[in-house]
């Protein structure tokens, strides 16, 4: 049995790479670490969409007013909220708050980088095929969420509503845009960061699932947000984190995701995660088959979803790994003794460790 597990899921170079470039830590102070990363950028992420609203404000006497309103305690913080992001929350806004995860993506790589001591080849950006890889993620991803839509179009649960007139198509290229940035900012954060990190201590299974736990915990804040929605995404995490284990890159899993979030909010017109509808090409009316289409969250949260999912994950764990990313193993003999010396090594104080790696940067200077 464990023969077979390792011919089906083999060491993959990146997480073979990542162990020993930094010894990682314990599950509870990885998810800690994470947690604070995670904060730090997502507030750094919604920086220009902050701003676009800011500017609205200004402009606007009336909102100018809620503000002084507000300060003047003459309406709750809800209130004040509320009409704030009636207001405000314009396609432009969205679009900017989907660029602005580009500073998530960034500023997690220089923490992988710099404090973590990883290169970016193990967060999973490798150079061979990386654009291949790329295009067969997207078409992926465009064909399982098209799946999910035939699903709820037969059962009834999706009726088309025909073709938008005017179909504004420069906001539809911003959109697109704005999604392969997204989806590749949540593929670095939870799975090229989280997922390799935890990797380097627990046994692979246990970075899948505890990862692809916190990819669904991340979305709590989210309307309309239940159990099934919770468990398709979970799902989704461990389909991503799966296809990350199978190919040994990231690049597909961001094709994934990103071609997923577009083909479903801006192509068939559906919400996405329980955000507000966006411009579209087609347009779909959600029927009173709730539990197949996902209501108020949209289709991942319905059945159609989680059968997509749960086949397209048994389907995955039977595919082949990709060969050129495969640890040979010589290499993984290699690693191990490796790992073995390192932990039989005493420990250096954090003074003495901070002040190897200053020379170590002045030397490669």
């Amino acid at each position: 049995m464990k023969s077979k597990l390792k011919e089906m899921y083999p060491k993959m170079k990146m997480f073979g790479e990542a162990q020993e470039q930094s010894e990682g830590n314990t599950i509870g102070s990885e998810l800690l670490t994470f947690l604070g990363v995670f904060i730090v950028t997502a507030f750094c992420a919604g920086i220009p969409a902050e701003i676009y609203q800011m500017i609205l404000i200004a402009q606007d006497p009336a909102l100018v007013e809620v503000v002084n309103q507000f300060t003047r305690h003459e309406i709750s913080y809800n209130e004040y909220v509320s009409i704030i992001a009636s207001a405000t929350s314009t396609e432009l806004s969205t679009v900017l708050s989907l660029f602005g995860t580009g500073i998530s993506t960034l500023l997690t790589l220089e923490y992988v980088r710099k404090k973590d001591n990883r290169q970016i080849t193990t967060v999973g950006f490798r150079k061979n095929t990386w654009l291949q890889e790329y295009a067969v993620g997207m078409l992926i991803g465009l064909s399982m969420f098209s799946v999910a839509v035939g699903i709820c179009l037969a059962t009834g649960a999706l009726k088309f509503a025909g073709v938008t007139p005017k179909i504004p198509w420069v906001m539809i290229f911003l959109y697109l845009i704005g999604f392969l940035i997204q989806g590749m900012s949540e593929e670095v954060s939870v799975r090229g960061y989280l997922m390799v990190s935890l990797s380097r201590r627990s046994s692979m299974a246990a970075a899948v699932l505890i990862s692809s736990v916190v990819f669904a915990c991340a979305h709590l804040g989210n309307p309309g947000i239940s159990v099934l929605p919770m468990i398709n995404l979970v799902l989704f995490g461990v389909f991503a984190a799966l296809y990350i284990v199978k190919r040994g890159n990231i690049w597909g899993a961001c094709g994934i995701h990103s071609l997923w979030n577009f083909v479903q909010g801006n192509f068939y017109g559906i919400q996405v995660s329980g955000l507000s509808k966006m411009d579209s090409i087609f347009n779909m009316e959600s029927t009173d088959l709730t539990i197949v289409n996902g209501g108020s969250f949209g289709l991942e949260g319905g059945l159609a979803v989680s059968i997509v999912l749960i086949v397209s994950i048994v389907i995955l764990s039977f595919t082949k790994p990709k060969q050129s990313e495969v640890m040979s193993a010589e290499e993984i003999s290699a690693l191990d003794a490796f790992i073995a010396k390192r932990e039989a090594e005493p420990k250096e104080e954090e003074p003495a460790k901070k002040e190897k790696a200053k020379k170590k940067e002045k030397a490669k200077k």
